[in-house]
This record gives structure tokens, sequence and C-alpha cells, in this order.
């Protein structure tokens, strides 16, 4: 991972804080919330890598939005859950996403 690789992590725990709180409290993880975040993994990808890393922010949101679609037609989890996932992706790339994915799965 190259030192600008740690922005999308610093970015993220305050994002997931928000979430679990949201959660928590309200039941919902809500879209004003979540479409921004990824919104802003996009451009963050395109300014720190460029169009390399704003295709790869979206071959990671395209990847994760089938991977939670078929979790959460088998009811694995809800739609906040499965929003939340695919912002996580549009930061961090689909692979750490989809080992978050494993790891719900124990749960």
């Amino acid at each position: 991972m190259q030192y600008t690789g740690y922005v999308y992590f610093i970015i993220l725990v305050p994002v997931l804080c928000i979430a679990i709180i949201q959660d928590v409290t309200t039941g919902k993880i809500k879209n004003s919330f979540v479409f921004p975040v990824m919104a802003s993994g996009l451009i963050l990808h395109l300014v720190i890598d460029g169009v390399t890393g704003l295709l790869f922010s979206f071959k990671a949101i395209g990847i994760m939005f089938v991977l939670v679609f078929i979790c959460y037609a088998f009811g694995f989890f809800g739609a906040g859950d499965a929003k939340l996932l695919i912002c996580v992706a549009s930061l961090t790339g689909a692979a750490f996403a989809f080992g978050n994915l494993e790891q719900l799965q124990h749960w």
C-alpha cells in the first residue's frame, strides 16, 4: 500500500463510526449519508490516482454491488448494510470490502 493509501482509511474510520451510531439509534443507515461518502471515494481516487484510481473505485463499486445484492436477496443483511459495504468498497477497493463481507457472514 502506498503512503497515500492511508488517506482512505483515515476517512473510513469516522464514516464507519457515524454509520454505527445511525444504525444503532435509528435502525437505518441513511442514503443521505452513504451516497455522498461513496461519491467522495470516487472523487478522492480521481484526485490521488487519476483516471486509473477512478476506474479502480468504479470497479470496486460494481463488484461489491453484485456481491451484496445477492446477499441482500437471500436476507443475509439489510439494504443499509449493503449500501455501507459498497461505500467501503468505493474508498478501499473490492478486496478489502470483500474481506469484511466474509467476516459479516460469520456473525
